[in-house]
């Protein structure tokens, strides 16, 4: 008999903490952006919509980062290692100008002034991207992790340089065969997470990042039906993709700021879901490039790898808001 209500209750309880949510790596395609709200604050949400949670504001005339846009709203850094939603009618882009550090695995110095005279007051890290708001005299003013802005040697950066730049989102690791739920059952399946609980373990890791909330594989069971094979009804805000085209979809809906289920097969048409959160960057689109989280694996970190196993792709899941 499955013991889960003395479980449920501590994962009711924990489930009031938040993680955190969205980490993106500055990337080539990262935009200046400006509150431009008439003396109000801009509110920063926690998806794309206005019914979502507010995780902070934005000061009228102040600056942040843009990540990527998503319908009418902009995924951006608003402050370092802080990440969210605004919508595009408050938002001015003051900047597209992208430029690489390249600092020979050195740090490049931050300084409050166009000289070596200033002040440093930050540094920022070899290869890291950052925007350029002006330029003269050998010295940019740049726009850095979110919301900080200094002055740098423009000798120091360069053009951007690859086609699809790194991206990597802040997805929590869950694994199937965690012994805190790998015996439990998945529905009336009769089945076990360690058996059968692949995708629900994807969807516990991809709704905890969608909700910015502690949300465990054996809480996310409780949340789904199932049918009486143990088979999953999807929710209904996911949509799906079948295509041949799926890298670029995948890289496309990470760009977004939405971590992808990706449902796999083997000849024997057995199935196995991951879920990419990231891309290491590249000129051209490879399967080696994505990251993943296996639930079924301790080992296996891009989508080549669990490929190898699981070589027919069947489709891709994510969530449309």
């Amino acid at each position: 008999m499955k013991k889960k209500s003395l479980i449920l209750s501590f994962i009711l309880i924990i489930g009031f903490i938040f993680l955190l949510g969205g980490n993106v790596f500055a990337s080539s395609t990262i935009q200046a952006g400006k509150a431009d709200t008439n003396g109000s604050n801009l509110n920063i949400r926690a998806s794309s919509s206005v019914s979502s949670g507010i995780l902070g504001k934005i000061s009228d005339n102040s600056y942040f980062s843009i990540i990527s846009s998503n319908g009418s709203w902009y995924y951006v850094e608003y402050k370092e290692n802080k990440f969210g939603y605004v919508h595009k009618d408050y938002v001015e882009i003051v900047s597209t100008n992208a430029k690489k550090v390249d600092t020979q695995g050195a740090n490049l110095n931050a300084r409050t002034g166009p000289s070596t005279s200033y002040l440093v007051f930050d540094k920022i890290a070899d290869n890291d991207y950052v925007v350029v708001l002006s330029t003269a005299n050998g010295w940019s003013r740049v726009l850095f992790e979110g919301n900080k802005i200094g002055y740098v040697s423009s000798s120091y950066l360069s053009g951007a340089s690859q086609k699809y730049p790194q991206i990597s989102l802040n997805v929590q690791s869950y694994k199937q065969f965690d012994s805190r739920w790998a015996n439990e059952t998945i529905g009336s399946s009769g089945q076990t997470f360690k058996q059968i609980g692949c995708l629900t373990t994807g969807m516990a890791m991809v709704e905890s990042y969608r909700r910015g909330a502690t949300i465990t594989p054996l809480y996310m069971e409780t949340l789904l039906s199932y049918t009486s094979s143990g088979s999953m009804y999807w929710p209904s805000r996911y949509s799906f993709y079948s295509s041949s085209g799926y890298l670029s979809q995948i890289y496309s809906l990470l760009k977004s700021g939405k971590p992808v289920l990706v449902g796999l097969k083997k000849a024997s048409g057995s199935q196995h879901w991951v879920v990419v959160y990231g891309y290491k960057g590249s000129d051209t689109l490879s399967l080696s490039n994505f990251l993943i989280r296996d639930p079924g694996s301790s080992y296996r970190s891009t989508l080549q790898e669990v490929m190898n196993t699981y070589p027919t792709f069947y489709k891709l899941a994510y969530y449309n808001y």
